[in-house]
């Protein structure tokens, strides 16, 4: 009985579908990337208001990186960039992915949701009124856009939600990054 090979793992622990990128080279978008502006008043109040208090780590982070996960717009074609789709609750396991993770010095990580996209639909107003009928392909939230790993992971990346469903955390080989 011969010795399986080890696979890298990218998890996706949310209950929808993201789309991962994982290389040696930052993605360049085609398109300016579009970042809603709306009720911006309330938004000042509200990054005001939890920036005054302590999050669940004990450091005095900001929403300013939450509000940049469900502001930050992208319309592409996710498959003709190299994003693989990773459904929710699923894992996406790959050989080729560790080895390349092994040889070379740092990786770039782009995230791309829908999840927040869905909950403005109801809004009155909504980052997609802006969006305009001729575009690349459907609308996307840029989780993670180029997020630099160096070193690159050993074993896996996971991808979750914070508690009140409000920002994607990243996890590399078990640590929550910033």
């Amino acid at each position: 009985m011969g010795f399986a090979e080890s696979k890298f793992k990218v998890r996706n622990q949310t209950e929808s579908d993201i789309w991962v990128k994982l290389s040696e080279q930052k993605t360049e978008f085609d398109q300016k990337i579009k970042t809603s502006m709306l009720n911006h008043a309330n938004d000042f109040l509200r990054k005001t208001i939890k920036s005054k208090k302590l999050n669940r780590f004990g450091n005095g982070r900001s929403s300013i990186d939450e509000d940049h996960q469900q502001r930050c717009v992208v319309t592409l074609n996710p498959e003709a960039k190299e994003f693989k789709l990773i459904g929710a609750q699923t894992t996406y396991r790959s050989t080729k992915l560790r080895r390349l993770m092994e040889t070379t010095e740092k990786m770039y990580l782009t995230v791309l949701s829908q999840k927040f996209l869905i909950q403005t639909v109801l809004a009155k107003e909504s980052v997609l009124d802006k969006i305009p009928e001729k575009r690349d392909g459907p609308a996307y939230n840029l989780v993670f856009k180029n997020k630099e790993l160096k070193p690159p992971p050993k074993k896996k990346i996971e991808i979750s939600l914070n508690q009140s469903e409000s920002a994607y955390l990243l996890r590399i080989d078990g640590v929550l990054i910033d």
